[in-house]
Formats: structure tokens, C-alpha cells, sequence
């Protein structure tokens, strides 16, 4: 009966390891604008996993079904252009100053700016239970500083989902900003923003936000072998290639150590095998679709 077992390489420093230059020009490589953030604009993802088919064509190793692709399909809400936010003719960094959500719709204009925070949110759902809040023209700002009731905490993520149906929604986050990939797309904008960069007395904002959902995208993962000397058991070593992507013109998701790093260990090491006979069968296998969580075997 043939084992398998399963060994994954998640942001190993390549640089730690013998191989040095080898580790870093793959880094390196991966993490150039060329790629696009391996995400799914420009075909980033697609760039990298032909990166990785070339260099298993490279090494001299071995495919299942005559082929080193394993296709799938996923979803994906991409910005491919136009990211741009402006507050009183100053134009904000993006990354910086803000960071549009990966479920953002689309949004184009000039928008009044009505705040709602802890002291007014009673009052806010008031208006909506009796049809008094205007969302035409107008974009909300969500403050949840200071508010500790988890219950209020949940009532401000429902706010922000629900008030996205109809316009753009602000979101106060002196924290650090994270990004994902996102798989569903709200009509429009929520963009999470520095509290400093939008006080209360700010009356209006500009912004020119452009999503396009992607609902079949063909991506891969990259798989390859190497015969062993017993072919009663399979190591598998495995590493995701995908990132984020890309936000806009002008912004990018390099992605060293989310996972350029383990991509250039699982080469490093199919490159030393597929010259060093291993006692065991190798399975060196790149997974796309990480970030979007639709990885596939």
C-alpha cells in the first residue's frame, strides 16, 4: 500500500538555507512588478505559475498526465485601474492613507460625508427604521472607537454591509491594514481609512473606485515528481505561489515571505533531487488560489 506523506513550506526564509543566490534571485524574481502581485490581474498568477513550470522543465523532473498543470476555476473581485480617494483637493496614499475592501464595488464622484459613531448610531438606526437617511450622494462614515460592547461592535459590521448596498461606506482603522482576496463584490466602495485623514469636519470626499468581478477564472496549480528509490511511500512537499494582486495602477502585493519564500525552497529542493536520487518518491506540488481559499489537489 502506498503512504503519502504531506510536508507544506509556508514563508520558509529561503536565505536560511545553503542556497543562497538561488533563494533570493527566486525571491526576487516573484516579487517584481512584472508578476502583479501574483493575483489575478494581468494573469500574476498565471506569470508565476509559468515561472514554475519552466523551471520544473528546467530540472529535468517528471509530470503526472503528461502535464505540469492541474487547472481549476475560481472567483475573484479584482482592481485592475482606477483606486484613487481625495479629501478636500488632497489626494490620499493608497496603502497609506487607506485601503479599499477586497468586496468593494464600484464608485465614481463626489459624495457628502455624514459620521456615525457610538454616540449617534441609536439615532442613525432610528432614521432608517423610518426612512429618513438619504444614501444618494452620500457616503457614511463608520466610527467604532472607544466601543467595547461587542454587541455594538456587530451592529457597526452590519451597518457596513448593509449601508454598501446603497452607498460608499468609510471605516475607521488606525490599526495595520491587511488585505485579502476577495470572492464576492458589494455594489459599493468600503474603504477602511486613518482617522487622521478624515476628521469630522470634513464635509465632502472624492473618489474614482473600479472593480471588476471575475466569476470564472482559470488558474493551476503546478505539480511535478521525482522517482525514489522505494516507490512504496510519496513525500509531498508542497508551497502556494498566489498573492494578493494588485490594487489599482500604481499599488502591488509583492509577497516575499507570503510565499515567494516557500516557492523558492520547493524549487531549490526539486532542483536537488531531480540530480540526488531520494530514497523516497517527491511530489513537489505549487498551489494557486491560496489567498482566495480554493486551493485544489
Amino acid at each position: 500500500m502506498r503512504q503519502i506523506l504531506y510536508l507544506f513550506i509556508i514563508g520558509i526564509p529561503a536565505a536560511l538555507y545553503s542556497q543562497k543566490d538561488f533563494g533570493l534571485k527566486v525571491v526576487k524574481e516573484l516579487c517584481s512588478e512584472e508578476y502583479c502581485g501574483r493575483g489575478y490581474v494581468n494573469d500574476g498568477h498565471v506569470k508565476a505559475a509559468n515561472y514554475i513550470n519552466k523551471r520544473f522543465e528546467e530540472f529535468g523532473l517528471s509530470k503526472f498526465n503528461n502535464n505540469f498543470f492541474q487547472h481549476f476555476n475560481i472567483k475573484a473581485n479584482t482592481f485592475p485601474d482606477s483606486v484613487s480617494v481625495s479629501i478636500e483637493g488632497h489626494k490620499l496614499e493608497t496603502g497609506i492613507d487607506y485601503l479599499i475592501s477586497s468586496v468593494s464595488g464600484s464608485a465614481k464622484g463626489e459624495f457628502n460625508l455624514q459620521f456615525i459613531n457610538r454616540s449617534n448610531i441609536v439615532e442613525f438606526l432610528e432614521d432608517l427604521k423610518n426612512s429618513n437617511v438619504r444614501f444618494d450622494g452620500n457616503a457614511f462614515v463608520l466610527d467604532n472607537t472607544g466601543t467595547l460592547d461587542n454587541d455594538t461592535l456587530q451592529l457597526f459590521r452590519q451597518l457596513e454591509r448593509m449601508i454598501a448596498q446603497k452607498s460608499p461606506v468609510f471605516k475607521i482603522n488606525d490599526l495595520k491594514f491587511t488585505w485579502s482576496v476577495g470572492t464576492e463584490q458589494m455594489p459599493f466602495p468600503i474603504v477602511e481609512i486613518k482617522s487622521k485623514k478624515i476628521p469630522t469636519s470634513t464635509k465632502k470626499v472624492k473618489m474614482n473606485i473600479h472593480n471588476v468581478f471575475k466569476s470564472n477564472i482559470k488558474t493551476q496549480n503546478v505539480i511535478a515528481y521525482v522517482e525514489g528509490k522505494k516507490k512504496t511511500k510519496f513525500i509531498v512537499i508542497s508551497a502556494h505561489y498566489d498573492h494578493l494582486g494588485q490594487m489599482g495602477h500604481n499599488v502591488y502585493f509583492p509577497g516575499a515571505n507570503d510565499n515567494a519564500s516557500g516557492v523558492a525552497m520547493l524549487l531549490y529542493m526539486s532542483k536537488y533531487f531531480s540530480k540526488t536520487k531520494p530514497k523516497y518518491s517527491l511530489v513537489f506540488m505549487a498551489f494557486g488560489a491560496e489567498e482566495a481559499g480554493d486551493s485544489r489537489i
